[in-house]
C-alpha cells in the first residue's frame, strides 16, 4: 500500500519530469523514486540487444525460491550460443567427466594443442567463455562419472591439477568458483541421480548460493511483483486456469483474459511469447492507469527494461523486434536449435525427408543456410515467428547474411562450419602472407607488456568457446559489406579464408597458444589492421565485454611484440628496438616489419573524417562504410587511407572533443552521416542547452569549408527504413527545417570558439550559426550519396519474409559500399588535385614494392603533430598539401 501511494503521489508531476529531451540521467532519477523499494545497482536503460535468462527471484512473502535452469549442449555447434545465457545475474555450472580428466592426467595427455580437444581443454575454454562474457556471478565445476573414479585420493589429484593450472594462468574464474568441501569441483555419480551424496551436496550448495544471490534478495515494488506473477501464470505449462483468474480479482483477471483470448490456438498451454501491447495491458492493470502520456510510456518502458534485466522476459530494442516479448526462453532456444544442432545426435523428422536435398547438405556440411529451407526447418512456427527468429539470429550473429550469387542471398551459420579444412585450391599461398596474432586475454599483464614469450601466451590467453566462430561471423560481415569482388568464403571450424576486395584474409585457430592467427596479404597491411581492430572492437562491445584483444607480431622468432608498441616506437624515431635487453637496429626492423608501419600519413592527418550519431543502425552503417572505403581506396589509390572513425581512432587518455576536432582540422574530406536518429536530438526543445558533439562536428566542418581548410564535405543521407523489406524513404521528405531551433547552441559554440582560439588563432572567428542554419548548411552540400536512390536498383522480387531479411542486409551492405565508392572517388580527386598543385607529375603514383616504401618513409623526419599543440594544428593549406604530395610520392619508390 505504501508503494501504491508513492506511485500515485507522483502522477501529477510526470509530464514535467519527462519533458521532451530529458535523457538517461533524468530517467534514472525517476526510476529510483518510482521503484523506490528496488535496490537497483546498475539498471542500464540503453542495454545491449541480448538474451537474459532469469535464474532466481525470491518472493517477498516468504522463503519461496523460484529457480529457472537452462541446459545447453557442450558440442562445438552450440559454442556460439554462449552469449545467449552467460549473464552477471546467472549461476553458471560447467560440467566435465571426471574419468576422462583423470585418464588424461595419468597419461600426460591433457593438452594436445590440436583440433581434437581433450576434456581438460574443453573445460578450460568453457571457463574462458564465462569470464570473458561476465565479471561476477558464482561458477560451479561439476564432474560426472564419479563412480568410475571413486577413490578420494584420485579425485584429490584431479582437483589439485585443475587448481594448479588455473592458478598458473591467473584465471579470473578462481575468485568466483564455489568449491565443494574437499575439492575445487563437485564430484557426482549421475547413475544414482538424486540418491548420490555428491548430487545432494551440489543441490544444497546451489540452493544456498541462489538464496544468497543479489537477484534472489532484491526487493521490488508491489506492481512489478504483480506483473511478474501474471507473466509466470501465462507461461506455466498447463496455462492459466479458471481458478487462477478467480484469485486475481476482477481487473487483473480481465487483463489476463484479454491476453489469453488473443491466442486461442494455445488454449490450455503456456504462452512462450506475447506482443508488447499485451504486456502493456497487464502493466496497466497492475499500476491502475492506462498508458496515455509520454510519461506513462517512459514508466512502462522502465518496467520492461527491468524485467528484461532480471531475466523474467526477453525483449529487444530494435525497430523490427520491439513488438516481441519472449516470456519463455526455452521457446526461443528450441526454435534456434532446430537449425543449429548436430543432426546425427539431435534427429528431427525433418531430417528423414530432407537429408538428400542439396540445400540441407549445404547447411549441415558447409554452414550455408538457403532462405527456402527455413520454412521447412521452422514449419511449426508462423511466417511472422520465422521472420522474428531469423532476425534474432542475425542480431546475435548466429547467422550472417551473404550472397551465394548476385541474385541469391542467404545466410552463413558460423556454428555449423565443417570440421574438415577447406580444400587447398580455395586457400591462397599462405607462405607469402604476413602473420598477425590475436591474443584474447583478461590479464592486465598481457595488455601492458612490451613483448611476450610463448609461455606467457599459453599462461595468460583465453580463447573462449565459440570465439573463433564469432570472429568469423564478424569478419564475414565486413567482407560482404565491402560490396565489391565478393567471393564465397572458404571456411571451417578452425581455418577460414575471406575475400576482402582484392585481398584475402586467412584465419587459423592456435589451440596451443589459445590465440588466433590472421594472415594478411599486401605490401602494407596497416589499413587491413585498422579494419581488424574495428572488428575486434565490435566483437568486444557486443559479446566479450570482459576480454581484451591484443594484436601481436612474432619478432624475432622467440618473442611476440604488440603491434601498437612497434608502430609507436617507430613514430618516435627510435634508432633501435630494445627487446629482452637486445637492441635491434632500426634499419633491420624497417626491412623485416615495414609492412606494419604507417606509410601514407603522419599522426593527426586524415584523408576522411566520419561523423555520425551513435545508435544501432548508424553504428552498423558507418562500420560497413569505413570497411568498404578502405578496400576501394587500396584498389583506386594504391595506398592506405587514414580514416578517422572514433571506434578505433580515439585513444585512451586523450580529451574526447580535443581529439576529434584536431583530426577534423587536419582532414581532406568529411562525411557526415545524416539520419533521422542523428537529427533527433537537434530537433528537441532543449537542443540548445547542452553540448551536442554531432552538431559540433557539423558546425566545425562548415567552418573549415568556408575558410578553405576542408576540401570536400560529402554528407551521406540515409532515409528511414520501415518493415521487413529494405525500402528506404527519401530523407528530404521526412525533414522540416522549421522543427529545428533558430537559436545558437551556446555551449557548443563556446567550446568550438575556445578550440579555434587555442589552436587556429590565425583563422577568422567562428560565425554564430543557429541549429537550424547548421542543419540547412549540411543539407545544402552537394552529394551523390542519397542512399534511397542507390538502393532502388537492388530491390528484387522476394517470396518470403526470410528472403526479405536476407536481401535487407545484403542490399544495405551494397548501398554503403556504393557510398564508399563515391567518397573514394572524391578522395582520389582531392589527392590528385593537391599533388598537381604541388608539382607532382603524372597524377597518382603507381603501387610500390614494400621495401622501397619502407625505406623512403622510415627516413622521414619525426612528426610534431602528436602533441596537438597550436603549431601542429595551425598548419596552413600549403603545408597539408605538401604532406599529401610528399607522402604520396614516397609510395612510388626510390631511396627517400
Amino acid at each position: 500500500q505504501q508503494q501504491q501511494q508513492q506511485l500515485q503521489g507522483t502522477e501529477g508531476s510526470e509530464d514535467e519530469e519527462f519533458s521532451e529531451g530529458d535523457g538517461v540521467s533524468r530517467r534514472r532519477e525517476v526510476v529510483q523514486r518510482k521503484l523506490s523499494a528496488a535496490t537497483i545497482e546498475q539498471l542500464h536503460f540503453n542495454r545491449s540487444q541480448d538474451l537474459v535468462f532469469k535464474l532466481a527471484q525470491q518472493q517477498q512473502q516468504g522463503d519461496d525460491l523460484r529457480m529457472h535452469t537452462f541446459d545447453l549442449g557442450g558440442q562445438a555447434q552450440f559454442w556460439p550460443l554462449t552469449i545467449m545465457f552467460l549473464r552477471n545475474r546467472s549461476i553458471t555450472l560447467v560440467y566435465s567427466r571426471l574419468d576422462q580428466l583423470y585418464k588424461e592426467m595419468i597419461e600426460g595427455n591433457e593438452i594436445k594443442g590440436d583440433n581434437e580437444l581433450t576434456a581438460l581443454e574443453e573445460l578450460i575454454i568453457w571457463l574462458d567463455a564465462v569470464v570473458s562474457a561476465t565479471d561476477v556471478g558464482p561458477v560451479f565445476v561439476v564432474c560426472t562419472h564419479a563412480d568410475v573414479v571413486s577413490d578420494a585420493t584420485q579425485q584429490a589429484q584431479v582437483s589439485k591439477r585443475l587448481d594448479q593450472l588455473l592458478q598458473s594462468r591467473e584465471h579470473r574464474v578462481l575468485a568466483r568458483l564455489v568449491r565443494s568441501q574437499q575439492f575445487i569441483f563437485f564430484p557426482v555419480n549421475n547413475r544414482l541421480c538424486g540418491q548420490d551424496e555428491g548430487v545432494q551436496a551440489l543441490r544444497t550448495c546451489l540452493q544456498r548460493t541462489a538464496e544468497e544471490s543479489d537477484a534472489a534478495r532484491q526487493q521490488v515494488p508491489l506492481q512489478l511483483r504483480m506483473l511478474e506473477d501474471l507473466l509466470a501464470t501465462l507461461t506455466r505449462a498447463g496455462g492459466a486456469t479458471a481458478e487462477d483468474l478467480q484469485r486475481l480479482g476482477p481487473k487483473l483477471a480481465a487483463a489476463m483474459q484479454r491476453v489469453l483470448e488473443k491466442y486461442p490456438q494455445r488454449a490450455g498451454q503456456g504462452l512462450p511469447r506475447i506482443d508488447l501491447i499485451d504486456l502493456q495491458h497487464l502493466f496497466e492493470a497492475c499500476v491502475g492507469h492506462t498508458v496515455r502520456s509520454k510519461a506513462d510510456e517512459e514508466e512502462f518502458r522502465l518496467y520492461v527494461d527491468f524485467l528484461h534485466l532480471q531475466g523474467v522476459i526477453t525483449h529487444f530494442n530494435t525497430s523490427t523486434l520491439d513488438p516481441l516479448v519472449v516470456t519463455d526462453p526455452s521457446w526461443l532456444l528450441s526454435s534456434i536449435t532446430t537449425i543449429i544442432r548436430r543432426p546425427d545426435l539431435h534427429r528431427l523428422p525433418f531430417d528423414e525427408t530432407n537429408c538428400h536435398r542439396l540445400v540441407y547438405k549445404d547447411l549441415y556440411e558447409r554452414g550455408l543456410l538457403h532462405p527456402e529451407l527455413v520454412p521447412d526447418l521452422l514449419s511449426a512456427y508462423s511466417e511472422l515467428e520465422r521472420a522474428r527468429i531469423k532476425e534474432i539470429m542475425l542480431l546475435a550473429r548466429l547467422a550472417i547474411p551473404i550472397l551465394f550469387s548476385p541474385d541469391h542471398p542467404g545466410f552463413l551459420v558460423p556454428a555449423l562450419l565443417p570440421q574438415t579444412l577447406p580444400a587447398e585450391e580455395h586457400l591462397p599461398d599462405m607462405s607469402q602472407m604476413h602473420s598477425i596474432i590475436i591474443a584474447p586475454s583478461s590479464s592486465t599483464g598481457l595488455v601492458t607488456s612490451t613483448y611476450l614469450t610463448q609461455a606467457q601466451l599459453e599462461a595468460h590467453c583465453h580463447l573462449p568457446a565459440g570465439c573463433f566462430a564469432n570472429l568469423i561471423a564478424f569478419l564475414t560481415q565486413v567482407s560482404q559489406g565491402c560490396g565489391i569482388n565478393m567471393r564465397a568464403p572458404a571456411l571451417s571450424r578452425t581455418v577460414g579464408a575471406l575475400g576482402l576486395g582484392l585481398h584475402t584474409i586467412v584465419l587459423r585457430e592456435l589451440p596451443d597458444l589459445h590465440c588466433i592467427e590472421v594472415l594478411l596479404e599486401g605490401d602494407n597491411i596497416v589499413s587491413l589492421l585498422q579494419m581488424l581492430l574495428q572488428t575486434l572492437a565490435s566483437l568486444r562491445n557486443t559479446i566479450y565485454g570482459h576480454l581484451t584483444f591484443t594484436l601481436l607480431v612474432q619478432y624475432p622468432a622467440n618473442l611476440y611484440i604488440r603491434v601498437t608498441d612497434l608502430q609507436a616506437r617507430y613514430q618516435t624515431q627510435q634508432h633501435a628496438l630494445l627487446l629482452a635487453n637486445q637492441p635491434i637496429p632500426r634499419e633491420q626492423v624497417q626491412h623485416d616489419l615495414g609492412h606494419l608501419l604507417p606509410i601514407e600519413f603522419t599522426e593527426g592527418f586524415c584523408h576522411c573524417f566520419v561523423s555520425y550519431r551513435h545508435g544501432e543502425r548508424d553504428n552498423r552503417a558507418t562500420a560497413q562504410f569505413v570497411s568498404a572505403l578502405q578496400v576501394q581506396a587500396m584498389m583506386k589509390l594504391k595506398m592506405q587511407l587514414n580514416v578517422f572513425h572514433d571506434v578505433v581512432s580515439l585513444k585512451a587518455g586523450q580529451l574526447f572533443d580535443e581529439s576529434f576536432l584536431t583530426a577534423l582540422a587536419h582532414t581532406l574530406v568529411c562525411t557526415p552521416f545524416v539520419t533521422l536518429s542523428a537529427l533527433r536530438r537537434m530537433r528537441q526543445s532543449n537542443a540548445t542547452e547542452a553540448i551536442d558533439h554531432v552538431l559540433m562536428e557539423w558546425t566545425f566542418a562548415l567552418y573549415l569549408m568556408k575558410v578553405g581548410r576542408l576540401k570536400r564535405l560529402v554528407p551521406i543521407f540515409i532515409g528511414p527504413i520501415s518493415g521487413w523489406k529494405f525500402e528506404m524513404k527519401n530523407l528530404f521528405e521526412e525533414v522540416n527545417f522549421a522543427d529545428f531551433s533558430d537559436q545558437v547552441n551556446e555551449p557548443t559554440h563556446a567550446r568550438l570558439c575556445a578550440f579555434i582560439n587555442a589552436h587556429l588563432p590565425h583563422l577568422p572567428p567562428l560565425d554564430r550559426l543557429s541549429v537550424r542554419e547548421v542543419v540547412q548548411g549540411i543539407f545544402a552540400c552537394k552529394s551523390e550519396c542519397l542512399c534511397w536512390e542507390l538502393q532502388q536498383e537492388q530491390n528484387q522480387s522476394q517470396h518470403s519474409t526470410v528472403e526479405q531479411i536476407a536481401n535487407n542486409h545484403t542490399n544495405a551492405a551494397t548501398v554503403y559500399a556504393r557510398c564508399a565508392g563515391i567518397v573514394s572517388n572524391v578522395v582520389v580527386q582531392v589527392v590528385t588535385e593537391m599533388n598537381q598543385q604541388n608539382g607532382a607529375e603524372g597524377g597518382l603514383p603507381p603501387a610500390s614494392p614494400r621495401r622501397s616504401v619502407s625505406t623512403s618513409v622510415l627516413t622521414r623526419e619525426p612528426s610534431h603533430t602528436s602533441g596537438h599543440t597550436a603549431a601542429a594544428v595551425a598548419d596552413d593549406d600549403a603545408s597539408i598539401a605538401a604532406v599529401v604530395s610528399a607522402e604520396t610520392k614516397s609510395s612510388s619508390g626510390g631511396s627517400g
